[in-house]
């Protein structure tokens, strides 16, 4: 049994001096084959790297566009808000009888809030880009006006 050559724990069917490495035992065809699916995989690894990354690029853009949008078109959802507001107020001060002497000294302090009041908010409204646009008895500007009906 000491003259087994197996009998030290090796395998039967591998060589026992092999001077070369498994990988280098194959055939140059096999070798060439390995290389060709190696070099494939790493062209698809970079394109899918690539891809990604322009993804993230347009992933960032598209968000500091919506940023940009969203400040931009943000003011013009409140201004249209507010400006019924504005439109309310005017409303009631051109309502004002046109003689202040004959309204109670209590009501015209109340006036007097209601006329700061609407100052204060032209003003803040102004300072944010919505200014009045005089449309009456002018021709039709679409970059100014909407039209609502057409005659």
């Amino acid at each position: 049994m000491a003259s087994d050559p197996t009998a030290g724990g090796a395998p039967a069917d591998m060589p026992a001096d092999s001077a070369e490495p498994l990988e280098l035992q194959s055939q140059p065809a096999d070798l060439e084959r390995r290389l060709e699916l190696l070099q494939a995989e790493n062209a698809d690894l970079q394109d899918k790297y690539l891809r990604a990354v322009a993804d993230a690029q347009n992933i960032r853009r598209r968000a500091q566009q919506d940023i940009e949008k969203e400040r931009k078109f943000g003011i013009e959802r409140f201004a249209r808000e507010v400006l019924s507001v504005a439109d309310n107020l005017g409303r009631a001060l051109q309502a004002l009888p046109d003689d202040p002497s004959s309204i109670d000294p209590a009501v015209r302090n109340v006036i007097v809030g209601v006329q700061a009041t609407d100052r204060e908010l032209q003003a803040i409204l102004e300072r944010h880009g919505v200014t009045r646009v005089e449309a009456l008895g002018k021709p039709f500007n679409a970059e100014f006006h909407q039209a609502v009906m057409e005659i």
